[in-house]
């Protein structure tokens, strides 16, 4: 029966190691990550887990070296060495505390669980896995549920395939433990399994059922992040193409009344001459701030010669005056910065769509928005303040989000803070009875998350 036992071990380190995968997911940024070398240091992670307990090493330099390349793997994201250390302890520890009240489970019920290839021990080894996925999988989603992103059935299904799958192994497993142990008890006396000869042959047919659930379970929970994922981007490229499309009309706009008005610039000369000709200054005087007044007039409000920034900072402040709300803004940034457009998007774009927001609601009198845009010491500092109505609504101690559709209009300031802190940056929230403000310090040579 050792080889039923060999299997399950092998299965069950694969599925550890998917579930740290998943974990480190939820922390790590994965944007600019090859996923074939995350792959592959991730299949060598479990050959080496698997491998492990045949050293035979002692318990505690076993879970030593389980610490330690725990750790290696946080090594391949960036990050800083504070969080790798933290989240391995984290993980290491509520490995440990599981194995832990097994043991003592095992204790109390007699099944003799992580004792020598025994079916109980079996048992333990799938139990153990189970009860860390059932840890694992509030977490994935309170995670989802706090960046706003609708779940799709699929991960249900994927999440819903895991309980079934181990459960129909442990059944199995037990009902032929019991079997086989009472009373020298045959197989075959049991009507389901009437017509089968070979007990090792069942066992490989349970363990490739088992096999087999998995790998259609991690194709599709894999499958459905890719899609939330997706969606998410998608619903941001819609917003930068709307605000390119509304830039592009700004311009037009700008160049056709330029272009009019240096075609009508002889009759203009013509005019004031005139005008000057007949002592009449007060005249030329009104005449002339018209003919500027119609040069200088352009829907575009900032002009920092950085698309992404002028772009959304144009097309969501470009009716803002029709609405009585203040704006004024501060760009200081340097032509040549480098910096992602889809992460800035984010960043900045649900900054200002929070402002918007807030001045927008009926409790919000003096409707203001002061926004400034700096680049220091290799990071962009974005301030912006906002009056509001001095209403905050939190969860716990984070902010919660008021939006009627999250996905597509954004995904408010707690996401703005986690994608800011998960690549070293900084992000502040302050605010008294009528000023809202938000600071964050982009770094700008780090690898963004991406949601």
């Amino acid at each position: 029966m050792i080889y039923l036992y060999l299997l399950v071990s092998v299965l069950t380190d694969g599925f550890l190691t998917y579930l740290i995968y998943q974990y480190y997911h939820l922390l790590y940024p994965v944007a600019n990550l090859s996923k074939r070398f995350e792959l592959s240091t991730y299949v060598l992670f479990w050959c080496v887990s698997t491998l492990l307990p045949l050293l035979h090493v002692n318990y505690y330099v076993g879970w030593g070296l389980k610490l330690l390349l725990c750790l290696g793997l946080t090594f391949i994201y960036q990050s800083k060495t504070a969080r790798r250390v933290l989240s391995t302890i984290l993980l290491i520890t509520v490995m440990l505390a599981v194995e832990y009240f097994l043991i003592r489970l095992s204790g109390r019920i007699h099944l003799g669980l992580f004792t020598p290839p025994r079916f109980n021990a079996t048992f333990g080894l799938i139990l153990y896995a189970v009860i860390l996925w059932l840890l694992f999988l509030p977490i994935s989603f309170l995670t989802e549920y706090r960046q706003n992103h609708q779940t799709a059935w699929i991960r249900w299904i994927s999440s819903l395939m895991t309980p079934i799958s181990i459960l129909l192994l442990v059944g199995f497993s037990l009902l032929v433990d019991i079997n086989v142990l009472s009373r020298g008890s045959k197989l075959q006396n049991i009507p389901l399994f009437a017509e089968v000869n070979d007990l090792d042959l069942t066992f490989y047919i349970g363990s490739a059922i088992l096999l087999l659930l998995n790998v259609i379970l991690f194709f599709l929970y894999d499958r459905s992040t890719r899609v939330s994922r997706l969606q998410m981007e998608n619903n941001m490229i819609v917003q930068q193409n709307d605000s390119y499309q509304k830039q592009l009309e700004i311009l037009q706009n700008s160049g056709a009344a330029v272009k009019s008005t240096r075609h009508d610039m002889k009759n203009h000369l013509t005019v004031i001459q005139g005008l000057i000709q007949k002592g009449r200054h007060e005249e030329v005087h009104d005449y002339m701030e018209r003919i500027l007044a119609n040069l200088n007039s352009s829907d575009e409000i900032s002009a920092s010669g950085y698309p992404v920034i002028d772009s959304l900072i144009n097309y969501k402040f470009f009716h803002v005056g029709d609405e009585g709300i203040s704006f004024n803004h501060q760009i200081q940034i340097p032509a040549d910065l480098h910096f992602d457009a889809y992460n800035l998007t984010l960043v900045l774009g649900n900054l200002i769509d929070n402002a918007l927001e807030a001045v927008r609601k009926e409790g919000c009198s003096n409707k203001e928005i002061h926004l400034s845009i700096a680049y220091k010491q290799g990071c962009l500092i974005i301030k912006i303040k906002n009056t509001y109505d001095g209403i905050v609504k939190t969860v716990g101690d984070r902010l919660a989000t008021t939006k009627s559709n999250p996905g597509v209009h954004g995904l408010g300031l707690r996401n703005v803070e986690d994608i800011v802190q998960k690549s070293g940056g900084i992000f502040d929230v302050r605010y008294d009875e009528e000023w809202f403000s938000v600071s964050v310090a982009l770094n700008c040579n780090a690898n963004y998350v991406t949601i």
